[in-house]
């Protein structure tokens, strides 16, 4: 039995297509970081509020699904885009280490300043 429309032309422009949008997506996902760490200067130092520390969490959590998400595709070992796989393992990493940071194990402002420093230089 033959299949009734030309399948490796259909799947390779569909798999084209969805891979482009997906490194696009993830890239976008990747560059929030920027935001974050300009927001988290801005309003967690020091001593921030209790709903400050919610919502952040609250962001990075969400950030993260969304990374954990995009990390099933490009982790594939087919996923085309080794770069994009490894910009999508890096900002996990660091979103995780952001909620170690900032909800974790109460560390002091001292750690946290000379981790935020190396994650995010300059």
């Amino acid at each position: 039995m033959e299949i009734a429309f030309a399948m490796p032309d259909t799947i390779g422009r569909l798999e084209k297509r969805l891979t482009a949008e997906l490194a696009d997506e993830a890239e976008q996902w990747s560059w929030c970081l920027n935001s974050l760490s300009r927001w988290e200067d801005e309003h967690l130092l020091g001593n921030p509020s209790p709903e400050l520390l919610a919502e952040h969490k609250k962001t990075v959590e969400r950030l993260l699904r969304f990374g954990r998400l995009i990390s099933v595709a490009t982790g594939h070992p087919d996923f085309p885009g080794r770069a994009v796989a490894s910009m999508v393992q890096a900002t996990k990493r660091t979103l995780e280490d952001n909620l170690r940071i900032y909800h974790g194990s109460g560390m002091s402002k001292e750690e946290s300043d000379r981790i935020l420093s190396k994650a995010f230089p300059g």
